[in-house]
């Protein structure tokens, strides 16, 4: 999960990645929480 996110990182270079930093961190969440249960 991590190494994708880095890979995505380098190719979205800066634009928009805020934003899209936020959503992978909140779908994160959803599927730690999914596996925490």
């Amino acid at each position: 999960m991590e190494r994708a996110a880095r890979m995505v990182y380098e190719v979205a270079g800066k634009e928009g990645l805020d934003i899209f930093a936020k959503e992978v961190e909140l779908i994160a969440e959803k599927v730690t929480e999914e596996v925490g249960r």
